[in-house]
């Protein structure tokens, strides 16, 4: 069974399907690096404080980048809006399918997924990609100003310090409640998506 994480925080009401960023390669790499961030990744803080979390994260990550699993495996969902990767990262190719396939057995849910991984994407073919799924592009690179979207993205993600932001006349327009402003779950506009840094 692919475990559901109830949404709380910021995400309250909106719940997830989420992989163990200790256990993907990609994340663990990408924490070492200054000015990106992974560096002060949220999730990597969080599972570290909370020890329980993580064996269902890890059963994720594993069920769902080891095999392309069958649609009566697959979760059904019941709800309005759905996130994929409020912790961790896509971990290869046969994630990213499953992904499709839950959106796919789902089509009245709108799903958002947020990545950093470009080459995921470019493994498949995306014309086959679900219409009922919101892909954005999460910025690595902390202050980066986003010009356009990435090829197969609608929209982009963008994590900027207080500093650039009074500096740089930035406008923060990521709400503290996923559930009152619900931009990312869908494709209108606003197109970038900017949030300061936790």
């Amino acid at each position: 069974m692919i475990h559901i994480t109830e949404g709380n925080g910021k995400l309250e009401l909106i719940n997830s399907i989420n992989t163990n960023p200790l256990d993907n390669e990609y994340c663990i790499k990408m924490s070492k690096k200054p000015n990106t961030v992974c560096f002060k990744c949220y999730s990597i803080r969080t599972l570290n404080r909370w020890y329980q979390v993580r064996k269902p994260l890890t059963r994720n990550s594993i069920e769902l980048s080891e095999t392309v699993l069958p649609m009566r495996d697959l979760p059904t969902i019941n709800a309005l809006y759905f996130r994929f990767n409020s912790h961790g990262e896509l971990i290869n190719k046969k994630h990213l399918l499953n992904l499709f396939k839950i959106c796919r057995k789902n089509p009245k849910v709108s799903f958002a997924l947020w990545s950093k991984r470009i080459e995921v994407f470019d493994e498949l073919n995306m014309d086959k990609r679900p219409d009922n799924l919101v892909l954005i592009y999460s910025s690595p690179i902390v202050n980066l100003k986003s010009r356009k979207p990435r090829e197969y993205f609608d929209k982009v993600f963008t994590v900027f310090t207080e500093d650039y932001v009074s500096e740089n006349s930035i406008e923060i327009n990521c709400q503290k409640k996923c559930y009152r402003c619900l931009t990312c779950y869908s494709r209108t506009t606003p197109v970038f998506i900017q949030e300061l840094i936790k």
